[in-house]
């Protein structure tokens, strides 16, 4: 339909006409470039979309990286704004030029043969011409002007194209939201958000997400899902100690239809005691990477263990940075523990039990930051019994306690009492009344040395003076003794029928006085006086078996001492200096 105007209505003259068309012509113009302009940016848009979807769920595995999508976004933008300030914003604020309006109306119609380009340069260039000729060339201009309709005389073919191609991309769009498994999500392709990439498989929720737990505690760790339902959902954890890195930990679906559990139980199941990450995977979807931070308690562990053992052990000072307690009875100790936040209270409780049900002695500790010490003595009870385990009690400036503290192993050695043995005799004689009997003896400290070894001797039951077989006093502390020693009865003005009993005693260096240990006792039956030939030569072979027993008993100290110096497994342990073994004839 044309919307001329007849330039020979009473309604309007030529130059009027032209104006009016000319008029017309630059606004559908300005407009059509205004509408290819929109559709240019709308294909660019769609297609965009199409596209870095289509990659997203199926070229790129995982979906672009954000800092891809950022970049692709940006380009999109600019060309965009690009588009719309060159053939909107730009052409909008200019007015057409009536000779390029003139020119398109002149090139939509044969006829019209340059007249009315003629007639607009003639007018716009303000060259004088003669009326006659200019009313000429205006009604020239208007008559084949009238024959023009301005809507096929706009030039609109990329208009038409874009919109064919608007519509093409629209049309695949929509059937690749019905066809394909996975949904659009415009978040990804038109923005910056932290949108997951469409999968089959979509997780919808993820419980607790980011966490804050007790250290100590179970989590459990749970997801719904909607869509595909995948083969496996683990999740994929890694610790802050990178002990764990990419862990994979099953999940188990629940009653409720799309839902999966897990429960993390921590190292050794004792809960979980460190910051970790974790990621649900569910068929080819995963979730976001969370953050759970362990609440950590106040807690301390043993720096240094200091031993200082009583002087009669003679063993040097002793540092060890391993917490369980291991020394002699008696030793000091001086402590050290670091916590890992400040301290308001700390104090050392011993027990019987790990489990600290009955607590024991408790040493308080001195408290600096977060540095704790103490010093204290490791001594055995009344009873020779002593703790078996310790922990670090403490408190925090804000009260908080440790609910789980470290179990350290208590191991305190006793003294043992000397050991000492009558090797020969060993059983109740009867001998006579000048009788010189020959004793073999030995003793030694298991743990340090010996201060003494004594003959007690009673006589019808009444006590007499103790024999010193070994003091050290005279000859030195030693860690152990043998020897022989003649036990003269006739200075003791014994009779026929009288009765003898002895026995040995040995004390070691343990202070004041040492422990005491003893044999059992034996006797002398008393009979009539022999002859001193009879007596030496009862002595004499007494000594000789005796000599013969000594020589063995030593070869097989020789060969146990061998041993244990190269056995490869022996442990070094804190024992007193050693001595050679001397051999003592008190008569």
């Amino acid at each position: 339909m044309s919307t001329a105007v007849s330039p020979n209505s009473d309604y309007a003259e030529c130059d009027e006409f032209i104006d009016y068309q000319i008029r017309i012509a630059r606004d559908r113009i300005r407009w059509t470039d205004l509408l290819t302009a929109s559709l240019l940016a709308a294909v660019l848009l769609i297609g965009y979309v199409l596209i870095f979807t289509i990659c997203d769920h199926w070229l790129v595995p995982g979906g672009f990286a954000p800092i891809t999508r950022a970049i692709m976004l940006g380009l999109v933008v600019v060309s965009c704004g690009a588009i719309v300030y060159r053939y909107v914003i730009r052409p909008w604020t200019r007015k057409i030029h009536p000779l390029y309006a003139a020119r398109m109306l002149d090139e939509s119609h044969e006829e019209m043969e340059g007249a009315l380009m003629s007639l607009i340069d003639v007018t716009s260039s303000g060259t004088p011409t003669p009326a006659p000729i200019r009313r000429t060339m205006e009604k020239r201009a208007a008559v084949r002007l009238s024959e023009v309709n301005l809507d096929q005389a706009i030039e609109r073919h990329w208009l038409m194209r874009l919109g064919g191609t608007l519509f093409t991309l629209v049309v695949l769009t929509c059937l690749y939201v019905v066809i394909s498994p996975k949904s659009i999500n415009l978040l990804r392709p038109l923005s910056l958000s932290n949108a997951a990439v469409a999968t089959r498989t979509r997780i919808l929720k993820v419980t607790p997400g980011d966490a804050t737990i007790p250290a100590g505690t179970e989590l459990e760790i749970t997801v719904d899902l909607s869509g595909k339902s995948p083969d496996d959902v683990t999740v994929m954890y890694s610790t802050r100690d990178q002990r764990f890195v990419n862990e994979r930990l099953s999940m188990h679906s629940t009653e409720d239809h799309g839902r999966y559990h897990v429960i993390m139980l921590g190292d050794g199941d004792r809960g979980l005691r460190q910051n970790f990450t974790y990621q649900i995977i569910a068929g080819d979807a995963s979730s976001d990477v969370f953050q759970v931070s362990v609440d950590q308690p106040p807690t301390a562990s043993v720096t240094e263990l200091a031993y200082m053992y009583r002087d009669y052990m003679a063993l040097p000072p002793r540092k060890t940075e391993n917490g369980n307690i291991d020394v002699w009875e008696g030793t000091e100790i001086e402590l050290k523990a670091e916590a890992n936040v400040p301290i308001a209270s700390a104090r050392l409780v011993f027990s019987d039990e790990p489990t600290f049900e009955t607590p024991a002695e408790e040493v308080p500790l001195t408290v600096a930051g977060d540095k704790l010490f103490g010093q204290f003595h490791m001594r055995l009870r009344e009873d020779g019994t002593s703790p078996r385990f310790y922990q670090i009690q403490l408190e925090d400036l804000d009260g908080r306690t440790d609910p789980d503290p470290t179990v350290y192993a208590v191991n305190v050695q006793p003294d043992q009492p000397p050991i000492v043995q009558l090797l020969d005799p060993i059983r109740d004689l009867r001998v006579p009344a000048n009788a010189v009997v020959s004793l073999l003896a030995r003793a030694e400290d298991p743990d340090f040395l010996l201060r003494s070894v004594k003959l007690m001797i009673e006589v019808n039951g009444e006590p007499r003076i103790a024999e010193p077989l070994f003091d050290a006093t005279r000859s030195g502390l030693k860690k152990s003794w043998s020897g022989q020693w003649n036990f003269r009865l006739e200075p003791m003005g014994l009779r026929q029928g009288d009765v003898v009993r002895y026995y040995l005693t040995a004390r070691d260096n343990w202070p004041p006085l040492g422990r005491q240990s003893r044999t059992g006792s034996l006797q002398f039956d008393i009979g009539p006086p022999a002859s001193k030939q009879e007596v030496n030569e009862r002595l004499q072979r007494d000594r000789e078996l005796q000599d013969q027993q000594r020589r063995e008993l030593e070869q097989n100290d020789r060969r146990s001492d061998q041993l244990e110096t190269t056995d490869p497994d022996a442990m070094p342990s804190d024992k007193g200096p050693e001595t050679e073994v001397g051999a003592e004839d008190a008569a």
